[in-house]
């Protein structure tokens, strides 16, 4: 009900976030109004380089190939900033992106379509719907994701005001039956092509190199795989190299992962890497391993894929 006076102009708690703009938000002016490319704004948590904003990178890359106009928006900077604009595409930050998206009346106009990535998004959503301004919402979380909706029950408005809720797998969906008003599908990810010289590092040929690229926290399950080294022969143990490859999202997890890691030895803490680089370390390792918990569709697994390099996988979400 605050949502709803507060979408409908009757209250204006969202002045209270004015500090946080540094002035308007700006808006990108696009003259091209070819009925045929559409002008559209996507909106993402953050733009660092973990599955959900990859998605939209590249989805970004495939939408401008077809002569859209592409609008990217998110509260902060990150690593991802080079690649949507490299794909042609705007990129906006402004810090109420996702708390106080009322304000973006503006912005919505000036788009035919908002793309809204990932649960955390659901503020923006239900705002875009205010503004009679359509709103595909792309929802990567599995286990996460239902606890987030079910502890807020608010979101469940947003589930409601979407044009169209994107899911990328059945197992996704199953999860998220309880909020389904008829607008929920399922649609598989898809990547660029991507390539990458395998150079990143020195291999020793009597050596496994192995790669897990993801934000250190439970669901990513790292320690999973620390234990599945940990009971190999000593012998086997001992040529194996580990890159975790990503940020740490829980500090207490990280130094549990980290105190085993270095017990068990041979596992390396990599992090800040461009998408160029990170994609040479794929590319560079033996075999990628996704031990997630709680994963939707990793696109990580598809882009080793691609690279050509062999995946071992829990099975998750897709997988």
């Amino acid at each position: 009900r605050s949502l709803d006076r507060e979408l409908c102009g009757k209250t204006r708690e969202w002045e209270r976030y004015r500090p946080l703009t540094r002035g308007p938000v700006p808006v990108h002016e696009q003259h091209d109004r070819d009925q045929n490319r559409l002008r559209i704004l996507m909106a993402t948590h953050d733009l660092s380089r973990s599955g959900a904003p990859m998605v939209l990178v590249h989805l970004t890359g495939y939408l401008t190939s077809l002569g859209h106009r592409v609008t990217v928006l998110s509260p902060k900077d990150g690593h991802l900033r080079e690649e949507f604009e490299a794909r042609g595409a705007h990129v906006v930050t402004y810090p109420g992106a996702l708390m106080a998206p009322y304000v973006l009346g503006d912005l919505f106009a000036a788009h035919e379509i908002v793309l809204a990535n990932t649960i955390l998004c659901w503020r923006l959503v239900v705002a875009a719907a205010a503004a009679r301004t359509p709103c595909v919402w792309l929802i990567h979380e599995s286990d996460f994701g239902r606890a987030f909706a079910r502890a807020h029950p608010p979101i469940a408005r947003a589930f409601v005001a979407a044009s169209r809720v994107v899911l990328p797998s059945s197992a996704t969906r199953d999860r998220y039956r309880e909020f389904d008003s008829g607008n929920q599908a399922v649609i598989h990810y898809g990547i660029e092509p991507v390539a990458a010289n395998a150079d990143a590092f020195a291999k020793d040929p009597e050596r496994l190199y192995v790669i897990v690229v993801a934000s250190i926290e439970p669901r990513k399950g790292q320690d999973v795989l620390i234990a599945a080294i940990d009971r190999l022969p000593a012998r086997l143990r001992g040529r194996v190299e580990v890159f975790f490859l990503g940020r740490s999202l829980d500090h207490e997890y990280y130094q549990t992962v980290r105190a085993s890691a270095a017990r068990v030895g041979g596992v390396r803490f990599l992090s800040h890497m461009s998408n160029a680089e990170t994609l040479r370390f794929m590319a560079t390792s033996d075999v990628l391993v996704c031990c997630s918990r709680d994963d939707p569709s990793p696109v990580v697994v598809f882009e080793a894929m691609a690279l050509g390099v062999p995946v071992v996988s829990t099975r998750v979400g897709a997988m």
